[in-house]
């Protein structure tokens, strides 16, 4: 005879709920990333992967000179082919390097986000699939953040102006498209279209002056304006450093999102809190870090984090290293002056020679078209010189010649 256990279906019945609500917990579970690359702010959500179910991403939001171009389900771009059939996108993938960001949709769609390494431009480049009939145009939603005013300009056909705070930016659009100030959208047309790229650039050079010739007017800011200007940089500085923790792990976030040690922001910490007199409250923050990454510290904290003696032991073995591979680059012919410390290096390991060889190097013209970061090195270089008793009387000319040929035209238009 069968009897039905006293509770069974309600067990039975409970048992089910539980077990869907744990599924339903754990496949939904989401988790932040951030990035930032250059000028751009990368933000957003995605479900945790596991062996049954990828991850997905929630939402994602890029921040840039005051702009947002921010992805979910209910903002979603869209591909329009010719026919003006829109066909709605979702956000697969992004990843990001040192001076760009790549945010990929499904149906073999994406765009580019590159900043300009030597200024303040950027440029947003799309990528379609090539279908029957052909992609017109690719939509973003596209708007201003916060207190940023952005309008189209009847006077400028295909651009649109830009203020945020005292900076002012240009967008120029690729030809045919638009921004609908209503619906916050951008319309790019790439259909026959060579190079459909959106460009954001500063708009400051407008009354034609370069920073050389504003500084010569003898028009610099009062000492007030320009302490003030310090002290909102390093607020700015300061927000940035929190914004990159990685809740989750305690580390802070570089440039992809992935969240590791970094000894020179440790270090660049603890400096400012010594002079922010933030010391002990900093340091734990810090000290909680190094404990989730015990083996990549460094030497360049060590003072703040004790084992000193061992780190200026593993330290000054490094640059021995590295001054080996200097000397040996700079026997054939293949080293580059390669910034503030290497002169010191090659002088501390006994390599007077090729010390006197990369002064030399640094005193040359740099090549058209070099990088900023290689000019910054030469005058790195230069500058150890003088502390070691390397220069020689035609180094401060060299020094001046490299800042105001090189690196002053690309700081800013005023």
């Amino acid at each position: 005879m069968n009897r039905d256990i006293p509770g069974r279906s309600f067990f039975v019945a409970a048992y089910l709920i539980l077990t869907i609500g744990f599924l339903t917990v754990h496949f939904t579970r989401v988790e932040s990333f951030s990035a930032v690359v250059g000028p751009v702010t990368v933000k957003g959500r995605s479900s945790v992967g596991t062996t049954l179910s990828p991850p997905q991403i929630r939402r994602i939001r890029l921040n840039v000179n005051g702009l947002e171009l921010g992805f979910r389900k209910n903002q979603r771009a869209f591909l329009i082919t010719d026919d003006g059939i829109r066909h709605p996108l979702s956000v697969t993938d992004w990843n990001a390097d040192d001076d760009s960001v790549r945010i990929v949709f499904s149906n073999d769609t994406a765009f580019e986000m590159t900043a300009d390494p030597h200024g303040t431009g950027l440029r947003l480049i799309p990528s379609v699939p090539t279908t029957v009939p052909p992609v017109r145009s690719i939509e973003l939603p596209f708007e201003p953040e916060g207190g940023t005013e952005m309008t189209v300009t009847a006077d400028r056909p295909g651009t649109l102006e830009i203020r945020d705070g005292d900076r002012e930016y240009i967008a120029e659009l690729p030809a045919d498209s638009r921004w609908d100030p209503g619906s916050r959208r951008l319309n790019l047309v790439v259909l026959d279209k060579a190079d459909p790229i959106l460009t954001i650039a500063d708009d400051r050079r407008g009354a034609g002056l370069t920073a050389e010739e504003w500084i010569d007017q003898g028009n610099g800011p009062a000492g007030s304006a320009y302490e003030r200007a310090v002290e909102d940089w390093i607020g700015v500085v300061r927000a940035g450093w929190e914004s990159r923790i990685d809740p989750r792990s305690g580390l802070w976030t570089d440039a992809s999102g992935n969240p590791r040690w970094s000894d020179e922001l440790a270090s660049a910490l603890l400096a400012d809190a010594v002079s922010a007199g933030s010391l002990p409250s900093r340091l734990q923050d810090v000290l909680s870090a190094a404990d989730r990454s015990p083996t990549t510290i460094g030497w360049l904290p060590s003072p703040y984090l004790g084992n000193i003696v061992n780190q200026n032991r593993v330290h000054s073995q490094e640059l021995r290293t590295t001054a080996r591979s200097a000397a040996a680059a700079l026997q054939d012919g293949t080293a580059r002056p390669a910034g503030e410390g290497l002169l010191t290096a090659l002088v501390d390991s006994g390599y007077d020679a090729e010390a006197a060889a990369l002064t030399d190097l640094a005193r040359r013209e740099p090549e058209d078209g070099a990088a900023g970061t290689d000019v910054i090195d030469r005058i790195a270089v230069l500058h150890d010189a003088v502390e070691l008793g390397l220069d020689d009387e035609s180094d401060a000319a060299v020094r001046r010649a490299l800042f105001d040929g090189w690196i002053v035209p690309r700081i800013f238009w005023v």
